[in-house]
């Protein structure tokens, strides 16, 4: 038995062969017939040494039967002729490398696999023998987080104690050694690809949680474009697909709003002096089960405009004074109002007030007052309509 590790040159075996003749009749020359067809090993011609000629390989050849033939140097035609039999069996050393059955590896999981959830098997062989040829795995690279076992006997890849995420990473790249004996040195690493598949696991995020229109006008007509509101949905496809709508309105349902765009529109017509402001509550929710939501809240604020009709707070006003009443006497107090809330209201007589009247009294644009500058009543003249 020999290691195959032995140096080239090493002796194996000393043939012992006799021959009973003298002289030349007992010299003996040795030969391999059979069984060296590599050319591993060597005889002696005169001394019968059996050596090593280049180093062995038990993975290429385990075993050798090395036919040896003695010839003795009697005359030519009479030479004499024994042979003997020399089996070889090479001991295995530790000198492979793993080899993995794949070049590389590739596969896709759903992010949603749970702990210790198949992923991939991966396969290495070592052509030594017995403990020289187990094979045991490790991650070497691309798992810093946790998120990836694999089994060290087996080379079974599962997921580890950390969950996966795509919207993070959508692809992994895994470094697995293969290996049988850290101080031997010999190991092999081969590269696995994770495709991390998408689920709709994320919910819809607004890019603000309140959006606010401060000056949208009481007369803006239907489809006046109010505030745009954005959301985004990180998931793929379907999962990131938002749909739009206002959930509730406080006051009246005057708004409408675009499902695929977030524009919301006015879709009836304002009234300051009903609501001076709206609070809307709009959502986004997504196109895939099990439909994530969210919400934002929407202020509009309304801009008053003179829409409103004055209203003298009684039909009509009557007033008695007496003939001899001094200049700048108050006669009396008229009081409009609107519902547009002004700060004041001025007043002027009306067109068809009679010249009689508009040369006998004045109104105070401002205070709501009648008075008489100038009194020239006769008794013909009594009542005065403005």
């Amino acid at each position: 038995m020999l290691l195959e590790s032995v140096p080239r040159d090493s002796v194996i075996v000393h043939l012992n062969c006799s021959d009973a003749d003298a002289g030349l009749n007992a010299e003996l020359s040795y030969f391999i017939t059979d069984g060296n067809q590599d050319g591993k090993f060597s005889v002696g011609f005169r001394d019968g040494v059996v050596r090593t000629v280049v180093g062995l390989d038990r993975e290429t050849q385990a075993s050798y039967s090395l036919t040896i033939e003695a010839i003795d140097n009697g005359p030519a035609g009479g030479r004499k002729t024994g042979t003997a039999t020399l089996g070889v069996r090479v001991l295995d050393i530790n000198d492979n490398h793993p080899e993995f059955l794949e070049s590389s590896y590739e596969v896709s999981v759903m992010e949603n696999i749970t702990t210790s959830a198949f992923i991939v098997q991966v396969k290495a062989m070592d052509a030594d023998e017995g403990t020289n040829g187990e094979v045991w795995y490790r991650i070497v690279s691309g798992n810093d987080d946790h998120a990836f076992d694999v089994d060290v006997t087996t080379g079974q890849v599962q997921r580890g104690p950390a969950a996966l995420d795509r919207e993070k990473t959508a692809k992994r790249v895994l470094q697995i050694e293969a290996f049988n004996n850290d101080s031997a040195r010999l190991s092999s690493i081969v590269r696995v690809t994770v495709f991390v598949e998408d689920v709709n696991d994320e919910h819809p995020k607004f890019s603000q949680s309140e959006y606010i229109r401060k000056d949208l006008r009481e007369t803006a007509g239907v489809g006046t474009s109010v505030v745009s509101v954005q959301a985004t949905d990180t998931d793929l496809g379907p999962g990131g697909s938002l749909r739009y709508a206002i959930e509730d309105a406080v006051q009246d349902a005057v708004f409408d709003i675009d499902e695929g765009t977030g524009l919301i529109l006015t879709a009836a017509p304002l009234d300051f002096e009903l609501h001076s402001e709206h609070t809307l509550i709009v959502s986004a929710t997504d196109s895939a089960p099990p439909y994530h939501r969210a919400t934002c809240t929407v202020l509009v604020v309304l801009l008053n405009e003179l829409d409103e009709d004055l209203t003298f707070t009684k039909p009509s006003y009557n007033a008695s004074v007496a003939e001899n009443g001094v200049p700048d006497m108050l006669v009396t107090s008229v009081k409009a109002l609107s519902g547009d809330s002004l700060a004041f209201v001025e007043y002027a007589f009306h067109p068809d007030t009679i010249s009689q009247a508009l040369d006998q009294f004045v109104v105070l644009t401002t205070l709501r007052e009648i008075s008489e500058p100038r009194l020239h009543w006769t008794e013909k003249k009594k009542t005065c309509i403005f």
